[in-house]
């Protein structure tokens, strides 16, 4: 498993446990994470 998965892994553990995002929510939350995460890890897009 890579950094950038196991963060989104640990992010979408911590938002399911907690109950605060449900349904598509969720997926778009984890979604966006995942987003930030490889943006980081890659770079900024020239």
């Amino acid at each position: 498993m890579t950094d950038g998965e196991l963060v989104v892994e640990i992010a979408a553990q911590n938002l399911a446990v907690r109950g605060e995002l449900r349904g598509r929510a969720f997926e778009l939350a984890v979604e966006q994470v995942v987003r930030i995460v490889l943006r980081l890890r890659d770079g900024p897009d020239d």
